[in-house]
């Protein structure tokens, strides 16, 4: 089973800081607005850089869609706010979680597809800003 964590966060501010919390609620209202993907959150535990007990926002891509659309809505989501980034964890069964930082302005919309999609053959990847037709 393919497990898949979503965490938005602000530069230069701590995850519970009353900011990032709001975007937090931003975000699990933005992704349940997106068709073909399911949310749940799950309480997660804490670790070195964050204080208490946080959640986790998993998302199930259920269509064929599913994918396509998270890829639209992370490049508006992330236009909206330059200091935002989005953290995705993706998880195979057992093996080790994979991460994708999603930080810019201009995703380039093939490149996040394919990070997405290739994460299960790399440890961690980075997008940053990049431009295609679509920007």
């Amino acid at each position: 089973m393919t497990e898949i964590v979503v965490e938005g966060e602000l530069a230069g501010l701590a995850a519970d800081h009353p900011a990032v919390l709001g975007l937090r609620a931003e975000l699990l209202g933005d992704l349940k607005a997106l068709r073909g993907v399911m949310v749940t959150e799950r309480d997660g535990a804490s670790d070195a850089d964050h204080k208490g007990v946080l959640t986790d926002l998993m998302i199930g891509l259920t269509s064929a869609g599913s994918l396509t659309a998270f890829v639209q809505f992370a490049r508006v989501w992330l236009g909206r706010d330059q200091r935002r980034s989005l953290t995705v964890r993706i998880t195979e069964g057992n093996s080790t979680p994979k991460v994708i930082r999603i930080e810019g302005e201009k995703i380039a919309t093939d490149t996040l597809t394919e990070a997405l999609r290739a994460a299960s053959a790399h440890e961690a990847t980075d997008v940053e800003e990049s431009s295609d037709q679509e920007a």
